[in-house]
This record gives structure tokens, sequence and C-alpha cells, in this order.
């Protein structure tokens, strides 16, 4: 695809991006947990439309099965 570039008054295609992400995660019989890392390297690019995407995202969770 490609966006019209407003500094150029252009149309400039996207570039190629390549993103390392990471997920661990711990099963036990009551409860899961999860930690989760997007774009490890902290890369800087564009999405559709020109918008910027965050660098280094981190989450995480703890799920628990309560027995009723």
């Amino acid at each position: 695809g490609a966006f019209d570039n407003a500094q150029t008054n252009k149309m400039q295609k996207y570039g190629t991006n390549c993103l390392l992400d990471l997920k661990l995660q711990w099963s036990e019989k009551t409860w899961n947990a999860y930690l989760q890392a997007n774009n490890l390297t902290s890369k800087h690019y564009h999405d559709i439309s020109n918008v910027e995407q965050p660098g280094l995202w981190i989450m995480g969770g703890v799920k628990f099965n309560l027995p009723l």
C-alpha cells in the first residue's frame, strides 16, 4: 500500500517491518499467568494511515479458576 505524504505532497509506499515479540505463560490447576512483550527491539515504524506505533510494549496478567 501507499499513503499521501503531506510533507512532500507525493505518494509514498509503506516500508516493510519485522518485529520481535515474546510471550511467557505458566499454567497451574487453579491459575494461569502470562507476561508478553511486543517489539522487543523498540523499532520505530508507522502503520496504515501513517499512524506511529509504540516502541517496547509489555503486558501481563493472571487468571484464577474458582470452583463453583
